[in-house]
């Protein structure tokens, strides 16, 4: 299955060990410029040129501009399990929610679900008009069920630390919202290109961005494709917690376990929804029993391995985003 402007969790090319400095160096600081990773990496300024380009042209790096979650509401956001009608092509389904703009990702899952879907809309009357509209109106859909977002405790894309505690900064000029557009289509672009097209000046176009940066309102950071590393398998959970737990507290033991990457805190059947990946089926099984299951509070488990799963371009992801900033 093919999704334009897609991400599949296939087999993707096998990364070096310049090929894993440089990626290290990026997540960093995806901003780093080629002569300090060089530096960093041991290697000449004009290979990690070359290798990140041909990194980035296989699909395998992106550099992308992650948002506090202060700065945009996420009143919209939602997974939606989607069961295809009986005969209805599954694939097919699929392709039609991934070509929407407000979905973020697709799994085809195996479970009492066919379909998983991650829904970002800016308020949840937006989101209530897409599910009863453009959504049922999508295809072969027998039935639908919506688990409302109430937090994204954590991304491991953004990198560590990201959807901590609000900034004390929180304000943002129209300036800070063009620069943001802009490093959001390639969060590599340089600053004087920036300028450009938003008509300042370069040393107020760095100056902006070095205090959104330092104030922790945004992350511009390497996102690689997954299967680099080896994770060829994957599952999204529902959590149903025991009485008396608290959401909070057992998300942040599950943001703890290394194959974690995706935390929401949910409404609408589920507590929790987290997603993890793993070399293979059977060490998602392994890790469920030994590193998810004993966590205290958690009271039922109900996994959805992906049978195919499609990020969107993180690109896409981060604009999203930013028409919120720009609308409000």
């Amino acid at each position: 299955m093919t999704i334009s402007n897609s991400r599949a969790l296939v087999e993707a090319p096998r990364l070096s060990d310049l090929d894993r400095k440089i990626i290290d160096c990026l997540k960093v600081d995806g901003r780093m410029s080629f002569r300090q990773v060089a530096r960093e990496t041991g290697a000449s300024e004009k290979s990690v040129r070359r290798r990140y380009q041909e990194l980035q042209s296989d699909d395998v790096v992106e550099i992308a501009c992650f948002i506090h979650p202060s700065w945009t509401p996420q009143h919209g956001w939602a997974v939606v399990g989607v069961v295809v009608d009986p005969g209805g092509s599954v694939i097919a389904a699929a392709n039609t929610l991934a070509a929407m703009s407000e979905v973020d990702y697709v799994a085809i899952v195996a479970g009492r679900f066919d379909i998983f879907a991650e829904i970002v809309c800016e308020t949840r009357d937006q989101l209530l008009e897409f599910l009863d509209g453009p959504l049922r109106r999508s295809g072969n859909l027998s039935r639908i069920h919506v688990y409302p977002y109430l937090e994204r405790f954590y991304d491991e894309r953004a990198g560590p630390g990201l959807f901590g505690p609000s900034p004390e900064t929180t304000e943002l000029s129209a300036i800070d919202v063009k620069i943001v557009q802009e490093l959001s289509i390639d969060g590599r672009v340089p600053l004087r290109t920036v300028a450009e097209n938003i008509t300042e000046s370069e040393v107020l176009v760095r100056r902006r961005l070095k205090r959104m940066t330092d104030a922790g309102l945004l992350r511009i950071t390497a996102v690689t494709n997954p299967a680099t590393s080896g994770l060829n398998a994957g599952a999204s959970v529902a959590v149903q917690l025991g009485p008396g737990a608290s959401a909070r507290v057992v998300a942040d033991k599950l943001s703890a376990v290394p194959a974690v990457n995706y935390i929401a805190l949910c409404a609408g059947g589920a507590d929790i929804f987290f997603e993890f990946l793993a070399r293979d089926e059977g060490e998602l099984g392994v890790l469920l029993d030994e590193q998810i299951r004993p966590i205290e509070g958690i009271q039922r488990l109900e996994t959805f391995t992906y049978l195919k799963l499609h990020y969107k371009s993180s690109r896409l992801h981060a604009a999203s985003q930013i028409s919120s900033l720009v609308n409000n």
